[in-house]
């Protein structure tokens, strides 16, 4: 009992720091992996005959992975009724490469019951084909090098797991039948990156009470499904970032914030929160857009060359949809929205443009440019009026740093004054200081404040550094030094367009760019060691 209670408080250290590493966004916004990979697995220890590790299949040819690590490689083919990697307090960790395939009639289970597991699909011709659920409690798997991975159903997050899927890389495939729930009543998320492909009847994140889920599609990953819901059991949370050119989801359905309708026969009507953000020349299309109250959907309309699109389809909006312009944006003229219809007594928020919604049309204004000049703090755009443009732009001369407000458009003459003052308070350096990890570097400190204005700002502070993995944003308040995270009761929207870190903030204040010059991975030892859906198409099936 005294070895599972320490074991007990192991696993919650590590699930506890893996929130930490987490909860921030990377440069790319989604999670920097390449610290991630084939962490704990040893390809040199592959064996010639294609099969390693303390391989125990039991009389109804089952896989079990506690305790050890089992490598299929070098095309060997494996066939089973099912596989468990991780369970009971018996970590495992399940590799795949070098064209090694697992086949299973039935389910496989990943880290669960006070576990952690580990899958990795790696390299062209590697294959896991799961013949019924994926279910991953305290996880990771990873699809990489043009592995593939098909299921028909996958729990990413159950219970109160925390666990995480990413499909990277050219010809990554993963290919589900039903529905890939992300974050059920634990904590989830998928990434899809750089040219990685995933395909699921359906997308949900946050699906059961308690759950949080995420999405992020990057630097050229595809999902394809036929509804996507983001945030949908009561008054849970998800998040889905769409950026980078050629980052796209095409959807038939997409629900923002919950779901109004009927199940299998019974009346659902969900109220959740969710967020959506598309940026960097990312696009995602859908015939039909539900936001529902609390929702957000934000679309930076990018540069001439990056333009981030959405295809509506007929939206129902009960949320709010914002329309902005960065500090890289040109002035000008831009589509980031389209539809055939639009309904509901929700808001449509231009920041730094005006919206013309006959046209549907996003016209960038021009930036107000001013400078802090040498040897001063602090400088102030007066006069802006807000009927003839909603940009500027404060460039600090003795740091080569920048920030950048975008306002919302009056329809009438409305001047207002900008002050954006570099923060040089040692006390508030030290404290934000004491805050970080070593290896994290306070890049600018600005305290912003406007006169005459008192609604949302599109904020860019300047983060340009090809040596900085991952990108945070801090703010302070009475109470202290907050990180901007996706999980914070401020956050909206934030976005990364190699230049600028933005994000949508309901007021001014003190605003911390902060940098880290490497990622943290996923705790070494866990690699190392050893239904509120009513239905939903079978939505909750677990295990074998």
């Amino acid at each position: 009992m005294k070895e599972q209670s320490q074991k007990t408080e192991t696993r919650q250290i590590e699930k506890e720091l893996k929130l930490k590493i987490n909860k921030s966004l990377s440069v790319q916004i989604c999670r920097d992996l390449s610290a991630f990979f084939m962490v704990g697995f040893t390809v040199a220890s592959v064996a010639q005959a294609g099969i390693s590790g303390d391989v125990r299949i039991d009389d109804d040819n089952h896989l079990y992975v506690l305790d050890t690590s089992v490598t299929v490689s070098n095309a060997y083919q494996l066939s089973l009724s099912g596989a468990t990697v991780g369970w009971d307090y018996e970590d495992g960790k399940l590799y795949i490469t070098t064209g090694g395939s697992i086949t299973t009639s039935e389910g496989m289970s990943v880290g669960e019951n006070n576990s952690y597991g580990a899958v990795s699909v790696d390299g062209e011709d590697s294959e896991l084909n799961i013949g019924d659920n994926l279910y991953m409690e305290n996880a990771d798997l990873n699809i990489t090098n043009g592995g593939t991975l098909t299921t028909n159903t996958a729990n990413i997050g159950g219970e109160d797991g925390i666990s995480y899927a990413a499909v990277f890389g050219t010809g990554s495939t993963w290919n589900n039948n039903e529905e890939i729930e992300v974050g059920s009543s634990g904590r989830g998320e998928l990434d899809i990156l750089d040219d990685g492909y995933v395909s699921a009847d359906m997308i949900v994140l946050a699906s059961e009470a308690g759950g949080s889920g995420e999405l992020c599609i990057e630097d050229g990953g595809t999902l394809e499904s036929s509804i996507g819901l983001i945030g949908f059991y009561d008054d849970t949370y998800g998040v889905a970032y769409v950026g980078g050119f050629g980052s796209t989801w095409t959807t038939g359905s997409l629900y923002l914030g919950g779901y109004t309708g009927t199940i299998d026969g019974t009346d659902i009507d969900y109220r959740a929160s969710g967020n959506l953000t598309i940026a960097n020349g990312g696009m995602v299309t859908t015939k039909e857009l539900y936001l529902y109250e609390d929702s957000n959907l934000t679309i930076d309309v990018g540069t001439e060359n990056t333009k981030s699109t959405l295809d509506g389809g007929a939206i129902d909006n009960e949320g709010t949809i914002r329309l902005t312009a960065g500090a890289s944006t040109e002035a000008g003229n831009y589509s980031p929205i389209s539809y055939n219809s639009i309904s509901g007594d929700g808001t449509v928020k231009a920041l730094g443009g005006t919206w013309d919604e006959e046209e549907q049309t996003f016209t960038a204004s021009e930036q107000t440019i001013a400078s802090i000049a040498e040897g001063e703090t602090s400088a102030t755009v007066s006069n802006l009026d807000l009927s003839m443009g909603q940009r500027l732009l404060i460039t600090d001369e003795n740091s080569d740093t920048s920030v950048g407000a975008a306002f919302v458009a009056s329809d009438t003459p409305t001047e207002i004054s900008f002050t954006a003052e570099v923060v040089t308070d040692d006390t508030l350096i030290s404290l934000l200081a004491d805050r970080l990890d070593d290896d994290a570097d306070i890049h600018s400190i600005w305290s912003l404040s406007a006169e005459n204005y008192d609604d949302e700002v599109y904020l860019s502070l300047y983060a340009g550094d090809e040596d900085v993995k991952e990108w945070n944003l801090w703010y302070y308040t009475e109470s202290g030094w907050t990180e901007l995270s996706e999980y914070s009761d401020d956050f909206i929207d934030m976005s990364y367009d190699g230049t600028y870190l933005s994000a949508t903030v309901s007021s001014l204040g003190i605003y911390a760019v902060v940098g880290k010059t490497s990622t943290v991975p996923v705790p070494g030892a866990a690699w190392l060691l050893g239904s509120g859906l009513l239905g939903l198409a079978g939505l909750r099936r677990r295990k074998q």
